[in-house]
């Protein structure tokens, strides 16, 4: 990708921040919130996730122009309201005659699978994504079981302690709502991710500054709450990020990629080590 192509993504976030808006947080069925999809039902990973959210289509899936024609759909008269990150590597010959696989990333335009017509009718069911979660789920508690975090309940300020790696998080009575509880408790548990005995992520937050970590953790939160069908709850007390995430962003043109980047291998360590768990305790039953 070009530096030009970096500045025009980055400025969008910008733009969104300073008019009080977190690109990552949809928190509702109208606004796209959930997962975005491949065409092949895929979701999408990292930052293309926020660059699709940003578009704001209520159809989850994304497509090409080559593979709407491919499918016997047509776009006419559409422009593509969005581009992906497509990443892939070629070879190259070397001056000794052997060869070197090289990568590399460019943008691809995709259109919404709304503009389309003509495509197979899976891609225009209209689904609920989200369910508002007034009681504890319990399916999601027992995903969150399957983690191995150990949290506990307390009253003040819900936090992850790397000292004795421990979540807290106030009582569940004290909460507004369910989504708010579960966006938080992602939250903490993106930053339980960052430990030195899991992704040890904390060098990176020495280089790029605690309100990084902070980023991260909330681009995590929505992550995990779209991929589990929650609605992503805005903690207020994260408002103060706003300002070092701008300040930041104007200064470094890969920071939200990075970030979004260690946000997706928190997700995908989480998911993973839930499915070990699930696995071992099916066969152990």
């Amino acid at each position: 990708m070009r530096a030009s192509d970096y500045d025009a993504i980055n400025q969008k976030i910008i733009d969104q921040l300073n008019n009080g808006v977190r690109p990552w947080v949809k928190s509702h069925n109208s606004a796209g919130g959930g997962m975005p999809l491949r065409s092949c039902g895929t979701p999408y990973r990292g930052m293309n996730t926020i660059m699709l959210w940003m578009a704001e289509y209520d159809n989850p899936y994304w497509l090409t122009f080559n593979k709407i024609k491919s499918l016997g759909g047509s776009v006419k008269g559409e422009k593509s309201p969005a581009k992906v990150i497509y990443a892939s590597q070629v070879n190259k010959e070397r001056e000794d005659g052997s060869r070197e696989r090289f990568g590399f990333r460019k943008l691809t335009s995709v259109f919404n699978a709304s503009q389309a017509k003509g495509l197979p009718d899976h891609y225009y069911t209209r689904e609920n994504i989200f369910s508002n979660a007034d009681e504890r789920a319990d399916e999601i508690d027992a995903w969150v079981a399957h983690t191995g975090a150990d949290i506990g309940a307390k009253d003040g300020t819900p936090c992850y302690v790397p000292a004795i790696d421990k979540i807290y998080m106030p009582h569940w009575q004290d909460w507004k709502d369910a989504n708010a509880y579960y966006s938080t408790l992602f939250h903490e548990l993106a930053h339980w991710t960052g430990s030195s005995e899991r992704l040890d992520r904390l060098d990176m937050k020495n280089r790029k500054g605690y309100a990084f970590e902070e980023l991260v953790a909330e681009i995590s939160a929505a992550y995990l709450m779209a991929n589990l069908g929650l609605s992503m709850t805005v903690r207020d007390d994260h408002s103060e990020y706003i300002g070092a995430w701008l300040s930041a962003l104007d200064d470094d043109h890969k920071y939200i990629f990075d970030a979004a980047s260690a946000a997706q291998k928190a997700v995908d360590y989480l998911f993973e080590i839930v499915a070990v768990s699930e696995n071992t305790n099916v066969k152990t039953a």
